[in-house]
């Protein structure tokens, strides 16, 4: 999920096709281009779709520290 955080509202962008994480010791086992090669793999089957979400503050929520989860 990736965040962006503008002072008074947030965004996530979820992937449809949900997260999948590579283990540090299977990086090793890929050639250098494996994302690149993954990629064009998972645009040949479909296009890409996000589910944004907007988290809106609720009252009494800071407004002016975007450090502020």
């Amino acid at each position: 999920m990736l965040r962006w955080q503008y002072g008074l509202w947030m965004t996530s962008d979820v992937p449809q096709a949900g997260e999948a994480f590579l283990a540090a010791d299977d990086a090793g086992k890929r050639s250098p281009s494996f994302l690149r090669e993954e990629l064009e793999g998972r645009l040949r089957t479909g296009p890409v779709a996000f589910r944004l979400l907007l988290h809106l503050p609720e009252a009494g929520d800071p407004t002016d520290d975007v450090t502020a989860l």
